[in-house]
């Protein structure tokens, strides 16, 4: 006998990891385009330039795997700490 079940799949778990790098880089895209109709109150000069958000944050992020790297080897044990 012939299973006639339908098994359909939610839309999002047919993406693959390049389909979601696409669209997210889309996303990105039009969200720094947006930065040229949106009207800047600007604090400190420096963040009334364009696409201050995504390059402040791309380096904010940088800045912080830079930390956690530097941070990570001055707490890494020894390797011969677990030897028996």
């Amino acid at each position: 006998m012939r299973d006639t079940r339908r098994t359909s799949k939610a839309p999002l778990t047919t993406l693959t990891g390049k389909d979601m790098r696409k669209a997210a880089l889309v996303i990105l895209i039009v969200l720094v385009l947006f930065d040229l109709v949106v009207k800047h109150h600007e604090v400190f000069g420096i963040d009334g330039t364009f696409g201050f958000v995504a390059w402040f944050g791309a380096l904010a992020c940088f800045c912080l795997i830079l930390l956690a790297l530097a941070v990570g080897s001055l707490l890494r044990a020894p390797e011969s700490t677990y030897d028996d």
